[in-house]
């Protein structure tokens, strides 16, 4: 046990060097620039995450296409960005249309099924992705973590999933 702790510290350090010997030759004013930079950068990326994916700032909004899915990506992030990509809870059955869709890799599994229910239920663990039981429908939706409220309710803007008789 000691020696994994060991090797864990070595490591660290290690890479806390690297860091170091990066920003060695830069001057006083350049890394306030390259911090006040990321900071900017941080805090437009709060603002997009706070409005749902709009752009922040010039108003802009951030749209996704199909095009944009890379096939490099893990396949918790393809289902993200599926999720995000349609806007709305998706169930097991639909996000398996949409990877043979899209991924070239996906259907040459052996069982392509099952290597997405394992991929969810990795995803649902790891907290990227919510699934949530909507009562008098036998499936359950995948959604992404912003789309709930506090309560674990589904927000109002993807509730399109609930049919109402009213």
């Amino acid at each position: 046990m000691t020696a994994k702790k060991d090797w864990q510290n070595r490591y660290k350090r290690e890479k806390d060097k690297q860091v170091y010997l990066e920003f060695e030759s830069w001057s006083r004013e350049d890394l306030i620039d390259y911090v006040l930079q990321l900071r900017a950068g941080l805090d437009e990326m709060g603002e997009i995450a706070k409005n749902g994916g709009s752009g922040a700032g010039s108003g802009s909004q951030i749209e996704l296409a199909e095009t944009d899915y890379k096939q490099k990506w893990s396949y918790p992030t393809k289902i993200a960005f599926l999720l995000t990509l349609n806007k709305k809870p998706l169930t097991s059955e639909e996000l398996d249309k949409l990877l043979r869709k899209h991924d070239t890799h996906f259907k040459d599994y052996t069982k392509p099924r099952n290597n997405l229910t394992v991929t969810l239920n990795r995803a649902v663990k790891s907290g990227r992705i919510k699934k949530i039981k909507v009562p008098g429908i036998r499936s359950l939706y995948y959604v992404l973590p912003e789309w709930i409220d506090k309560s674990g309710e589904l927000k109002k803007e993807y509730s399109s999933i609930y049919n109402t008789f009213q």
